[in-house]
C-alpha cells in the first residue's frame, strides 16, 4: 500500500517457477479526490453554494472565487492545505460581519452618527429641539413622509431627517377687575409660532376705572410659549362739593371741594352753624351723601 496512491501492477510479468535472481517494480498511479468548498450562508456567482473539484493527490488545490453575502464580508477559507491530502476536504468559508452607519440630520443642520453591525439591533435618536417647533418624525428626505425605520441594520448606510411641525401658543388678554362687552374676564387667541399677531381692539371695562393699555406690550409676531397681557387700569377721581352757604335765588355763596377715589370712604365735611345742629348732607333730589365715592 502507498498512501495516496492505487497499486497498479508490476513493472513486467512475474514467471510462475523463477530460474533466476530478478527485481520487480511496483506501478503506482495517484488517486483522484474531492475538495467541496461550501459558501456557508453565501451564494457563487452563479447562485450555488457550493463548488466541488476533483484534484489528484498531491496537486495544488484550485480555490474558487471569493463567495457573497449581505452584510458579510468575505474572510478566508478554513483550511491550512495547499496541496491536495490523501482525503476529501471539505472546506468552509469564513466571514466578517460588516458594520454600516445611520446618520440622523436634525434642527439646524445638527448630524448624529451611529455605528451598527449588520442586523444589529437599530437605536432611534432623539431629534434636537427647535424653537417654536414640534418634532413629528423622520423621515428619508428633509421634507418627505416618515420613514419606516428598521430595527436591525441591514446591508447599507442609512440617513433620517427630522421633521418638524409649527407649535400653535395662546395669546391671552386679561381684564382683571374689569370685563370684555360680552362678561368675560379674558378672551383666549391661538397663533403659531412666527405668525403675525393680529392688534386687539376690543377694551375692557371697570366701573370706576379707567383703561390705560395692556402690559406687557402686545407682541408683533407670537413668540414660542404661551403668552398672557394685562389690561392696566387707573382708578378714577371725582370732587365733592360741600355746599356751606347759598343765597336768595339758590345760587351758592361758599362751598368746600374735596378730592375722593372711585370707592375711597367719604368724610363728611364739619360744617357748623351758630344756633344749629348739622342733620347731614344730601344733594339736590334729598339723597343723603354716599359712604363710598362712586
Amino acid at each position: 500500500e502507498r498512501k495516496g496512491y492505487s497499486f497498479m501492477g508490476w513493472d513486467r510479468e512475474i514467471p510462475d517457477i523463477a530460474v533466476e535472481s530478478a527485481t520487480y517494480y511496483a506501478k503506482w498511479e495517484p488517486e483522484t479526490y474531492t475538495v467541496t468548498f461550501n459558501a456557508n450562508g453565501g451564494v457563487f456567482s452563479d447562485k450555488t453554494e457550493t463548488v466541488v473539484y476533483e484534484v489528484i493527490y498531491g496537486d495544488p488545490i484550485p480555490f474558487p472565487e471569493d463567495p457573497e453575502r449581505e452584510g458579510f464580508s468575505f474572510s478566508e477559507w478554513n483550511t491550512t492545505y495547499t496541496v491536495m491530502p490523501a482525503e476529501d476536504l471539505f472546506i468552509d468559508a469564513e466571514w466578517e460581519r460588516n458594520k454600516y452607519t445611520v446618520e440622523w440630520i436634525s434642527a439646524g443642520g445638527n448630524s448624529k452618527t451611529a455605528t451598527y453591525y449588520f442586523e444589529e439591533t437599530v437605536s432611534v435618536a432623539k431629534a434636537e429641539e427647535k424653537t417654536g417647533y414640534r418634532f413629528v418624525f423622520w423621515s428619508e428626505n428633509a421634507d418627505g413622509e416618515q420613514a419606516d425605520i428598521p430595527e436591525k441594520m441591514p446591508a447599507k448606510n442609512l440617513k433620517y431627517y427630522a421633521v418638524y411641525e409649527l407649535n400653535t401658543y395662546t395669546l391671552t388678554y386679561h381684564a382683571g377687575i374689569g370685563f370684555f362687552e360680552d362678561g368675560t374676564n379674558e378672551k383666549v387667541f391661538e397663533y403659531k409660532y412666527g405668525s403675525e399677531v393680529k392688534a386687539f381692539t376690543e377694551k375692557p371695562y371697570a366701573e370706576g376705572n379707567t383703561f390705560t393699555g395692556w402690559t406687557p406690550e402686545e407682541p408683533k409676531q407670537m413668540p414660542a410659549e404661551n403668552t398672557h397681557i394685562y389690561a392696566a387700569w387707573e382708578i378714577n377721581k371725582h370732587t365733592v362739593e360741600w355746599v356751606l352757604e347759598t343765597n336768595e335765588n339758590g345760587e351758592i355763596t361758599y362751598s368746600e371741594l374735596e378730592e375722593y377715589e372711585y370707592g375711597e370712604t367719604i368724610d363728611p365735611y364739619p360744617a357748623s352753624k351758630t344756633g344749629y345742629s348739622l342733620k347731614g348732607w344730601f344733594d339736590e333730589k334729598n339723597n343723603p351723601a354716599p359712604e363710598t365715592m362712586p
